[in-house]
């Protein structure tokens, strides 16, 4: 199907290498020496405008929804540091598909996020169980329960973006 889409072939091979990812992510380990690498897949897909990542993406997630895999995709825009660390604690592996990844990343660089896009790069092939995230306790019934982590979390990120927002969304000016 690759042949009638805008983008090269090359990138439908990518995304389908993500799927096939995502679906095994906390299921398959390859073992390697002393360390055991999950199949964590983060990928950026970048390109000139109007050159078809959505049709590329939109196709896989299609496929995915087809496929029925309860819990494989994660569709948010969180409100909160705290929403997006309950997520992940109630979904510790899947898929998140961000089509344009400038957005994400000035999601993660609001102040209120503060910790998040590093936690998130902690996660990449972290065999560990993150720590709970426990709020103060006041004895009050309007106590914000703890956000307990019961698994090492397994992040797929499949991210599409122009070049050029993402290169604006760095922050970095060039060097004359």
């Amino acid at each position: 199907f690759a042949d009638v889409f805008e983008m090269p072939r090359q990138v439908h091979e990518w995304v389908a290498a993500q799927m096939i990812a995502s679906v095994l992510n906390g299921k398959v380990q390859i073992p390697w020496g002393a360390t055991t690498y999950p199949l964590d897949f983060w990928i950026l897909l970048l390109s000139g405008s109007g050159q078809g990542r959505n049709t590329a993406t939109d196709v896989a997630l299609e496929v995915m929804e087809a496929a029925q895999i309860e819990g494989l995709l994660h569709k948010a825009t969180w409100g909160s540091k705290p929403a997006f660390y309950q997520q992940v604690a109630e979904h510790p592996s899947g898929l998140y598909v961000w089509p344009e990844f400038s957005i994400a990343l000035d999601t993660l660089n609001d102040p209120k996020f503060a910790g998040v896009k590093e936690w998130i790069t902690d996660r990449y092939d972290n065999p560990r169980i993150p720590d709970s995230i426990i709020y103060r306790r006041t004895g009050k019934k309007s106590d914000t329960q703890p956000i307990v982590f019961e698994q090492a979390t397994r992040m797929n990120i499949l991210a599409t973006s122009s070049s050029d927002w993402f290169v604006n969304s760095l922050g970095v000016c060039p060097r004359f």
